[in-house]
Formats: C-alpha cells, sequence, structure tokens
C-alpha cells in the first residue's frame, strides 16, 4: 500500500467527516449554497519537558574525574578509590520528553504535521546553548516518503515563529529519538514517535514527544561546568547542579479551508536536576 502524506491524510479527514454528516458547507438542498462554517483552530499547551534520561552524578564523576587529574597516577587511582570504574561514554544519555495537551472544538479530528523546538539550556550562564529542531510526523514513519516537507516549520504568517527565527548555537544539540520507552502508559509509550496525533472532533487529549540531546554538546557543556569545581571532583565529592532550560517553539496543523496554521507555544522554564 502507498504511504500517504500528511496533507493526503488531512484532507482523507475531511472527506470521511463529510461523509458522516458533519460537513462544512451547510444549505438548503436546493443547489444555492449556503455559509461556509470556518474551522476554528485547536488550542495547544506545553506542560511539560521533562528529563527521562539522565546520567547520574556518580557517572559523571568517575567519567570526568581522570580528565581532571591529568595523567598523575595518584590522582588516577584516587578517582577509581572514590567513583569507581569509568562508564562507558555511551552510557551518558540525554533524553527528555515534551508533554502538551490539545484540544479541538471542531467536528472533525486535526492531525499535527510538524512540530518546531526551539531549547536553550544552561540558560542564563557562560554555558548557555540554544538548539532547534524541526519534526515531521506522518502515516507511516518507516516509509520512504516520510521526509522532510521542502519548507519545513515554516510559519505561515508572523503570528507565531518559523524555524527561520531561532539561530541555534549548536545545530545538532536535539535529535529526535527513535525507539521506544518501556511502559504501558501511553504518554510514554514511543514505538512511533514520528506518527501523526490526531487531535478527536470535540475532544482533547495529552500526547509527548521524546528527544534527545546530542552527547558531545552535552558533555562539552557539563564538563566546562565540572571543570569549575575540578577540586571537588579529585577530593571526591561530585559538584552537584541543576541544567536550567527553556522550552518554546510552534506546533503545525492543516485544516480545511484555512489549510496550513500554526500554533506557537512557551517558553516555558524549568531546570533538570541529576542525581
Amino acid at each position: 500500500m502507498q504511504a500517504r502524506t500528511p496533507k493526503t491524510i488531512a484532507a482523507l479527514t475531511l472527506i470521511a467527516t463529510m461523509g458522516a454528516g458533519c460537513p462544512l458547507l451547510t444549505g438548503d438542498g436546493s443547489g444555492n449554497g449556503g455559509e461556509t462554517v470556518i474551522p476554528i483552530l485547536p488550542a495547544a499547551e506545553l506542560q511539560s519537558v521533562d528529563l527521562t534520561e539522565r546520567p547520574t552524578y556518580s557517572a559523571l564523576g568517575a567519567y570526568y574525574c581522570n580528565d581532571f587529574a591529568d595523567g598523575n597516577v595518584l590522582g588516577e587511582i584516587a578517582c577509581e578509590g572514590f567513583f569507581g570504574a569509568a562508564p562507558r561514554r555511551d552510557s551518558l544519555t540525554f533524553g527528555f520528553t515534551t508533554t502538551f495537551g490539545l484540544s479541538n472544538d471542531n467536528d472533525f479530528p486535526i492531525p499535527l504535521l510538524e512540530m518546531l523546538l526551539a531549547l536553550d539550556v544552561f540558560e542564563g550562564t557562560g554555558q548557555a546553548a540554544l538548539g532547534t529542531v524541526c519534526v515531521s510526523f506522518c502515516e507511516d514513519p518507516g516509509s520512504a516518503e516520510c521526509a522532510q516537507p521542502d519548507e519545513p516549520c515554516l510559519a505561515p504568517d508572523n503570528e507565531v515563529n518559523g524555524i527561520e527565527d531561532f539561530v541555534p548555537d549548536i545545530d545538532d544539540l536535539i535529535n529526535i529519538a527513535i525507539g521506544a520507552i518501556n511502559g504501558e502508559d501511553p504518554i510514554g509509550d514511543f514505538d512511533n514517535n514520528l506518527g501523526l496525533r490526531f487531535i478527536p472532533a470535540r475532544g482533547y487529549t495529552e500526547t509527548a514527544v521524546r528527544f534527545e540531546l546530542d552527547l558531545d554538546a552535552m558533555l562539552g557543556l557539563v564538563g566546562e561546568l565540572l571543570n569549575q569545581s575540578s577540586g571537588e571532583l579529585l577530593s571526591g565529592n561530585t559538584p552537584s547542579f541543576d541544567i536550567p532550560f527553556s522550552a518554546q517553539g510552534s506546533l503545525f496543523f492543516e485544516l480545511p479551508i484555512l489549510g496550513r496554521n500554526a500554533l506557537g507555544y512557551g517558553p516555558l522554564d524549568g531546570s533538570w536536576s541529576l542525581d
């Protein structure tokens, strides 16, 4: 079966809805037409940005301590005695989940086509970095036709931010995560992280999208902070710190008559704690 594009899905949704008795045009049946019912924009709220995968302080201490020992044999022995063996680099994963509340007052479901996320980490510090990512959802994420549109995450007007409005400090700071988090909660099940999300007709739903922070970028940023406390590390104490963040962006929908529309969200400010 040939995969359909998000716009095709939106069109088929409209046709199915009209066939089910919820027309967008009303009239007396005389062929003279009727009043055009303009669709209502959905509502969206970014509810949370949760750090769902993170290394512990101890793991970070073990990873960086030998670097700060700078080849000193006694220092390296002390590091392993304090923190244990250094963890594998690829085990130091930073992943986070955005959760949205979406509502729809129309008599037909609305598909979420794209998501623009701009994320500041360590906001307000000397290590501050901004990254952006544009996610395009589709019916079959495994299909070759599930590709970025020609102009991804470009705002249709000046009321919300498009991807051209953010200039990231680190282009690959944020990556869309492919894979699942184990669990039965539908908000936490990401087997289909790139699949279309639908807001039900006359309904409300919560939906989540999982991301990963680029390991090179995050280890560099965390390393800069820990370097300021290298003495504590070499004494067997892992400094504690939070990662402040600010998230904002736009969600893109396709609506009958109105066409492509976007809703801005955020900024949502907070901090992530490592433990």
